[in-house]
């Protein structure tokens, strides 16, 4: 998926077969070669995640899904060129203007999106984009602790959402 959860490909048994299989999957600006026994997926933008999900039919199969989790890999073949220089921090209203307008550049949003961009731009988030005005900036500095604390409060110990203790979160 691209980084705004639009799937560019699918890989699967409905669609590619159940053998080991091999990707490379690459930006808008790479040029290289693919290495051999690799399928080229394109991808739409710079940065994208994978989600893999396993059809298990009970407890009995979770042994082989475990080894077959275990075998997915997911390693960079070159780094990323530019690196992004916009580091996020904790609590910095500035740092995730710059953090998202970086983003956004570096990944285009999609021409759909185009409505919502419109929408954000006037709260200092644009592709590229230096901080917005003095008044717009204090206007994230005052009501992003707000933001913060709304999320912690979704992510309370009762909700639904929870840590797996089988991942690192880092």
């Amino acid at each position: 998926m691209d980084a705004y959860t639009n799937n560019f490909a699918v890989v699967g048994r409905r669609t590619t077969g159940t053998k080991t299989q091999h990707y490379l999957v690459a930006g808008p600006g790479w040029h290289g070669t693919v290495p051999a026994g690799a399928t080229l997926i394109s991808a739409s933008g710079n940065w994208v995640w994978l989600l893999v999900r396993t059809l298990i039919q009970g407890p009995a199969e979770l042994s082989a899904v475990h080894q077959l989790q275990d075998s997915i890999s997911l390693r960079v073949l070159q780094p990323f060129q530019p690196q992004p220089s916009a580091v996020p921090k904790a609590n910095d209203a500035e740092n995730f203007i710059a953090v998202v307008n970086e983003a956004l550049a570096l990944n285009p949003p999609p021409a759909a999106h185009q409505a919502v961009l419109e929408r954000i731009a006037k709260v200092g988030l644009r592709p590229g984009a230096a901080l917005p005005a003095p008044a717009v900036l204090d206007a994230w500095k005052s009501e992003f602790p707000k933001l913060k604390q709304r999320q912690r409060s979704a992510l309370s110990p009762n909700s639904p959402c929870q840590r797996s203790p089988r991942y690192r979160y880092e």
